[in-house]
C-alpha cells in the first residue's frame, strides 16, 4: 500500500512537472477593416486545429495564448473573408480584414434573366432551398409560410396533399389571386381538380409534384418593376423556381431520408355518453317547458318502446352511460358511449426518401434525382404519395454553343377524406365531431340510427373511413430544353421550349351501407378526369456589355408564345346491384347521370424587352415593356401594353455616406409600373350554346339554344390593369453583418374582372364584365443578420412583417360573393370602402331572459303567452333598420368584420457550434376574422352532439348573464340566423419548427458529410380559435371567400428523424 503512495505521489510530480516542458507563446495583435481602416469588434481567433480561441474587444484587440510558436490563427467575422496566417515565430500580428460582396454579389433570378443584388431595382425576395428544407416541407409552397414579408400561404383544407393558397401583397381581383408560377424560366398552369361530391370544396396542391429537396432558390417578384415583365399574368406577383444544377468538379451523390410521426395538435371538446344523454333530456324537457310537447325523454332509465327495434327494451338513462351499460340494453354491456375523434383520428407515418446524383467539369454538369414520398393522413383513409424524378443536364458544345435541359416526371396519389365540404352531404370531420357519442362504433341498425339525424347531414364517421373510396390520381410531365448561341462574350442567343402536361383523374364510390349510397340511391359511382397541356416557346436575345469601367447594360429582347388545352370529362351513375365493383364497372349502374366533357383551348402571344443600366455601380435605371395578346378577349381588346420603370441610387457607394460610418449598404430604390390579369374562361367574350329543345316552324325541334348558366356577355370586355408604385430603402450594417430592407406600396386595380348580379328583365341573371377597381397599400420590412458569432458559436436571425390594407372602390352598387355555405347567401358584400372579404350578417344582442323582455319587443306583440313563452333562452338579434317589428336579414344585417389581418409576420433563429444547428421558427397573423362554419351545426337541438364550451355556457334560468349558447330545445322550432357569433377571431402565434441537427465532416471512408437531425413541428400554437386550426382557408384561390374553415381538414403536430449523407 505503500507502494502505491509513492507511485501517485511521483506521477503527480510528473504531471505538474510536466507542465513546464510545454512551451506557450502569447500572441497580441489588432484587428481592421481592410477598406475603412476601422478597427473591429467581435472577430473571431481560432488557433488551428484546437478548440483554442478568442475574440478581439471594443477596440479591435486580441491576445491568446498558443501551444506553438509556428501555429496557424484563423480570423473570421461576419461580413469579411476569412484568412489563415501562421505565426512564424511572430508575437505581433495585427490583421486587416477584406470586406466579402459575397451577398451584394449574389445572383438573382428576374423574369427573363438573372442580375447581381446590388444591380437590383425592384422588390425581390429569395429564399434559398438549404433554408426551405429547415423546416421538413412535403411541398415546395407550404415551406413558404412566413418567410416572405408581404407573401401570405394558407391551407386550403390541410389534408395531405391538399391545396395551398399564396398571396403577394393582398388581393388584387375576384377572379383570384395566385401568383404566377414560373419553373426553370418557363410559366408553370395544371389542370384542375376534377370533380368530386356534392358541396366538396376539395383541391389538390399545384405543386405537391415537385420534391423539396431539388429546389435551388425560390425568388418572389412583388413590385410592378420585377413583375411587368410578364405582362398579363403578373398582377399577382410572380414565384420563380429554379431547381438544382450539377456542379463541376467530382461525382457527388446525396441521400437524404425522412422519417415523420404526426398526430392531431388539437381536439374539440365534445359531450360524452353521459353527457350527451343529460342533454339531450334536458333539450326534451325544454321542448316541453317552453314550447308545450308532450314530455318524452330519449334516455328515460327503464324499459320502453325502442324507435329503431320497433320492440319493447331497457332504454339507457345518462348514469348508464355514466357507470356502463347494464345487461339486456340493445348495446354492449359496459359500454359508456364512443368518442368518434379517437376513432378517426391516428397517429400518421410519413416516410421520405430523395436519392440524387450530380456532378460536371468545365463541359457541362448534370444532376438526377429521385424521390418516394408516403405521408399518411392523421384522418383514418387519407393520405398522398408522389414518386418523382428530376433531371438536369447542361452541356458546352464548343464556344458557341451551349444546350441543357430541366425534367420534372412525377406520379402522385391523394386519398381524400371528406373534407372540405358545404354541408349538402355529410362531411367526415362534421360527422366526426357531431355524431352522438351514445351511438356505438360497430351498430347494426346503424343505418336506421342515422335516419334519425339525417336531416344534420350526419353518419358514423368510423364506417365511412373504412368504406368510402376517394382517390386523385396525377400524371405530371414538365420539360424544358434550350439551345444558346453565344455571338460574343456580350451577345447571346436563347432558344427555350417548355412542355407540361397535367392529368388529375379522380375516383369516387360510395356503397350502399354510407348514408350517400343507401337505399333508394343504392350505391354512388363517379369517375372524372381533368388534363391540361401546354407548350410554350421563348426566343430570347440577351445583351450585356460593360463601357469603359462605369457603365453597365443588361438588356432583354423576346418573343413567347403559349398554347394551352384542357380537357375534363365526367361519368356517374348511381342504383348498382352491388357494392363489389365500386367505381371500376359504372355500366352496371342502373341509374347513369348524363355524360359530360368538354375543351377548351387557350393562347397567348408576346414581346417583350428590358434594359437594365447602371453608372459606376451607383444609378442604377430599369424599363421593361411587354405587349401581350390574348386569345380570350374579344378582336378590339385582344392586346394590351404593359410597361415598368425603377430608378435606384447606391447611396453606400457615396463618399460622404461611407465617412457616416454607418451604413455599408444603403440602397434607395422607387419603380412604378402596370401588370394585367385575364382571368376568365376561354370564351368568356362570346356566347356559348347547349343542346335543347327549341320552337322551329309551329313545333318544338331538337336543336341549340343560348346557355343561360354564362350569363349575359359583355362584348367589350378587357384586362384588368393593375399600376404599382413602390419604394424601397435597403440598409446594410456592420459591414452587412445586419441588413434591412423597407418597402412602401401602392396598388391600384381597375377594370375588375368579376360576374355581377343584373336584373332578370336582361334574360340573364348574371354578366361576367369589368367592374370596380380594387386598392392595396402596404408595408413590409425584413431584417436578416448575424446577432451574435463567438468562436464557433454563432446566432442568426431572419424575420418579417408585413402590413397590407385592401380597399374596394368604383362599385355602381353593392354585389356579393357566390355562396358560402348550403342555404346560406350573400355573406361576403363587396361595397366601395370596404375590403374584399368584408363580412355582412345580424348583430347578437344577448337572450331573451324573462316574459316581459320578451313582450316589450314590437315583433312579438301580439303574441300569446305560450308563444312568447318559447322565445325564453333565444337569441336577440339588434334592429339594425329602425323597423323594430321585424328583424329582416335583407335590411337588418350589416358590416360585422372582415377576413383580412392586420400584420402578418415570422422569424427564425439559428444557431450553430461547431458541428451543432438548431433552428427555430414561429410564425403568425394578428387580427382578422375566421368564418366558422362548423359552428352552424351547433343548434343546442336533439341533432347531434354539441362542444363543452357551449354547453357549459349555454342559457338556462340559472345561467342567464353568462349565456353564451341558446337553450337546449328539441322542438325543431329554432330560427339560427348567420349573425357575428360565427365569426372568431384569427390571430396566431404558432412554434412552427425546431430542428436540432449535428454534422459529422468525414465520419467513415467515402462519406463527405453526414447530417443527423430531429425536428418538431407544428409544436405550439398560441390563438383563441375554438376549431382546430385557424390557418386555414377553404375556398382557396377563390379571393372574394377568403378566411373560411368549412369541415377543414385538421392541423397535426409532428416529430421528424432523419438524415443528409454525401458521398
Amino acid at each position: 500500500m505503500k507502494q502505491y503512495y509513492l507511485l501517485l505521489l511521483a506521477f503527480l510530480c510528473l504531471a505538474v512537472t510536466s507542465e513546464g516542458w510545454t512551451q506557450t507563446t502569447t500572441v497580441k495583435g489588432v484587428a481592421r477593416a481592410k477598406d475603412t481602416g476601422e478597427v473591429l469588434p467581435g472577430v473571431s481567433i481560432l488557433v488551428k486545429g484546437t478548440t483554442s480561441g478568442t475574440v478581439t474587444n471594443a477596440v479591435g484587440v486580441y491576445s491568446l495564448s498558443v501551444p506553438d510558436a509556428n501555429a496557424t490563427l484563423i480570423f473570421s467575422f461576419v461580413g469579411y473573408t476569412p484568412q489563415e496566417i501562421a505565426l512564424a515565430g511572430r508575437t505581433t500580428l495585427d490583421v486587416e480584414l477584406e470586406s466579402d460582396d459575397k451577398k451584394l454579389n449574389e445572383v438573382v433570378v428576374i423574369g427573363y434573366g438573372q442580375v447581381n443584388r446590388r444591380d437590383l431595382t425592384g422588390s425581390v425576395s429569395t429564399v434559398k432551398g438549404q433554408d426551405l428544407l429547415r423546416n421538413i416541407p412535403v411541398s415546395v409552397n407550404q415551406s413558404l409560410q412566413g418567410q416572405i414579408a408581404g407573401v401570405n400561404v394558407n391551407k386550403g383544407d390541410g389534408a395531405p396533399g391538399g391545396g395551398i393558397s399564396m398571396t403577394i401583397r393582398g388581393a388584387n381581383s375576384f377572379t383570384g389571386s395566385e401568383p404566377l408560377y414560373v419553373i426553370d424560366g418557363i410559366p408553370f398552369t395544371s389542370a384542375a381538380t376534377p370533380a368530386g361530391a356534392e358541396g366538396s370544396m376539395q383541391t389538390i396542391n399545384v405543386l405537391a409534384n415537385m420534391n423539396p429537396q431539388d429546389i435551388e432558390s425560390i425568388e418572389v417578384l412583388k413590385d410592378a418593376s420585377a413583375t411587368a415583365i410578364y405582362g398579363s399574368r403578373g398582377a399577382n406577383g410572380v414565384v420563380l423556381i429554379t431547381t438544382k444544377k450539377g456542379k463541376a468538379g467530382k461525382d457527388r451523390v446525396e441521400f437524404t431520408t425522412n422519417l415523420s410521426l404526426g398526430r392531431v395538435s388539437k381536439r374539440i371538446p365534445m359531450l360524452n355518453g353521459y353527457q350527451y344523454a343529460l342533454f339531450q333530456n334536458e333539450a326534451y324537457a325544454n321542448a316541453s317547458k317552453y314550447i308545450g310537447t308532450t314530455l318524452e325523454v330519449p334516455f328515460p332509465g327503464k324499459i320502453g318502446r325502442d324507435p329503431v327495434l320497433g320492440e319493447n327494451t331497457y332504454l339507457p338513462g345518462p348514469e348508464d352511460y355514466r357507470d356502463g351499460l347494464p345487461e339486456g340494453t340493445q348495446y354492449p354491456a359496459g359500454f359508456k358511449g364512443t368518442n368518434w375523434q379517437d376513432e378517426v383520428f391516428r397517429p400518421a407515418v410519413t416516410q421520405d426518401y430523395t436519392l440524387s446524383v450530380s456532378g460536371g467539369n468545365d463541359r457541362g454538369t448534370y444532376l438526377i434525382s429521385g424521390n418516394y414520398l408516403d405521408q399518411q393522413g392523421v384522418l383514418l383513409n387519407s393520405g398522398f404519395k408522389r414518386y418523382s424524378l428530376q433531371f438536369n443536364l447542361e452541356r458546352k458544345i464548343g464556344k458557341l454553343l451551349t444546350i441543357g435541359t430541366s425534367n420534372n416526371i412525377a406520379y402522385t396519389t391523394y386519398q381524400l377524406g371528406k373534407t372540405n365540404t358545404s354541408g349538402a352531404q355529410p362531411s367526415l370531420i362534421s360527422s366526426t365531431i357531431f355524431f352522438p357519442s351514445t351511438y356505438p362504433v360497430n351498430d347494426p341498425n346503424s343505418a336506421f340510427r342515422e335516419s334519425l339525424i339525417n336531416t344534420s347531414n350526419l353518419a358514423n364517421p368510423y364506417k365511412t373511413t373504412q368504406s368510402a373510396r376517394d382517390f386523385t390520381y396525377s400524371t405530371r410531365v414538365y420539360t424544358t430544353a434550350f439551345a444558346q448561341l453565344n455571338f460574343t462574350p456580350a451577345l447571346n442567343f436563347r432558344q427555350r421550349m417548355g412542355y407540361n402536361y397535367n392529368l388529375n383523374s379522380r375516383e369516387i364510390y360510395y356503397g350502399r351501407d354510407l348514408n350517400e349510397g343507401r337505399t333508394p340511391v343504392n350505391g354512388f359511382g363517379m369517375v372524372s378526369d381533368n388534363n391540361y397541356s401546354q407548350l410554350t416557346m421563348e426566343s430570347i436575345l440577351t445583351y450585356i456589355k460593360t463601357f469603359g469601367t462605369k457603365h453597365n447594360i443588361n438588356a432583354v429582347a423576346a418573343y413567347t408564345y403559349e398554347k394551352g388545352v384542357s380537357e375534363y370529362k365526367t361519368m356517374s351513375a348511381t342504383g348498382f346491384p352491388t357494392d363489389l365493383t365500386k367505381n371500376f364497372n359504372l355500366r352496371a349502374g342502373l341509374r347513369p347521370s348524363p355524360l359530360q366533357n368538354g375543351r377548351n383551348d387557350n393562347a397567348l402571344m408576346s414581346v417583350l424587352g428590358r434594359v437594365n443600366y447602371s453608372y459606376d455601380g451607383k444609378y442604377l435605371f430599369t424599363a421593361s415593356f411587354r405587349r401581350d395578346g390574348s386569345s380570350k378577349f374579344a378582336i378590339r381588346n385582344k392586346w394590351a401594353n404593359f410597361a415598368s420603370f425603377a430608378l435606384a441610387w447606391n447611396a453606400g457607394e457615396e463618399e460622404f455616406i461611407r465617412n457616416l460610418g454607418v451604413f455599408s449598404t444603403l440602397k434607395v430604390r422607387t419603380s412604378v409600373g402596370q401588370t394585367g390579369n385575364q382571368g376568365i374562361g376561354p370564351y368568356g367574350s362570346i356566347y356559348a350554346t347547349t343542346i335543347a329543345n327549341v320552337p322551329f316552324g309551329g313545333s318544338e325541334q331538337s336543336g341549340f339554344a343560348v346557355d343561360n348558366g354564362r350569363g349575359l356577355v359583355d362584348p367589350n370586355i378587357k384586362w384588368e390593369t393593375t399600376t404599382q408604385y413602390d419604394f424601397g430603402v435597403d440598409f446594410g450594417f456592420m459591414n452587412n453583418r445586419f441588413n434591412v430592407t423597407v418597402d412602401l406600396y401602392k396598388k391600384h386595380t381597375k377594370d375588375l374582372l368579376q360576374t355581377i348580379q343584373i336584373a332578370p328583365s336582361n334574360g340573364f341573371n348574371t354578366m361576367l364584365t369589368n367592374y370596380g377597381t380594387v386598392e392595396n397599400k402596404g408595408l413590409e420590412i425584413t431584417a436578416v443578420g448575424t446577432l451574435v458569432q463567438q468562436n464557433a458559436f454563432k446566432w442568426d436571425l431572419n424575420a418579417n412583417i408585413s402590413f397590407n390594407r385592401n380597399k374596394i372602390m368604383d362599385l355602381p352598387a353593392d354585389q356579393f360573393a357566390q355562396r358560402l355555405y348550403y342555404s346560406y347567401d350573400n355573406i361576403f358584400i363587396q361595397r366601395n370602402g370596404y375590403p374584399i372579404g368584408t363580412i355582412y350578417g345580424l348583430v347578437e344582442d344577448g337572450y331573451y331572459d324573462d316574459i316581459a323582455e320578451v313582450r316589450a319587443d314590437p315583433q312579438f306583440a301580439n303574441w300569446s303567452e305560450t308563444q312568447l313563452r318559447s322565445k325564453l333562452g333565444e337569441i336577440k338579434y339588434k334592429n339594425m333598420d329602425n323597423n323594430p317589428a321585424s328583424i329582416s336579414e335583407s335590411t337588418d344585417r350589416t358590416i360585422i368584420g372582415n377576413t383580412n389581418p392586420d400584420f402578418t409576420y415570422g422569424f427564425t433563429n439559428n444557431f450553430s457550434y461547431k458541428g451543432f444547428n438548431l433552428s427555430i421558427f414561429f410564425q403568425g397573423v394578428q387580427g382578422g376574422n375566421i368564418v366558422n362554419t362548423n359552428l352552424l351545426k351547433v343548434r343546442m337541438n336533439q341533432l347531434g352532439n354539441v362542444p363543452q364550451w357551449a354547453y357549459d355556457t349555454r342559457w338556462t334560468e340559472d345561467n342567464k348573464a353568462d349565456a353564451k349558447w341558446p337553450r337546449a330545445d328539441a322542438s325543431q322550432v329554432r330560427v339560427m340566423l348567420f349573425s357575428d357569433r360565427y365569426l372568431e377571431d384569427a390571430s396566431y402565434l404558432r412554434l412552427k419548427t425546431v430542428n436540432l441537427g449535428y454534422t459529422f465532416k468525414t465520419p467513415v471512408k467515402y462519406v463527405e458529410s453526414l447530417n443527423v437531425y430531429g425536428s418538431l413541428g407544428n409544436l405550439l400554437t398560441f390563438s383563441k380559435y375554438s376549431w382546430y386550426d385557424p390557418d386555414v382557408n377553404s375556398f382557396g384561390g377563390d379571393a372574394s371567400r377568403r378566411g373560411v374553415d368549412m369541415n377543414s381538414y385538421p392541423n397535426n403536430r409532428t416529430i421528424t428523424l432523419g438524415f443528409k449523407a454525401s458521398f
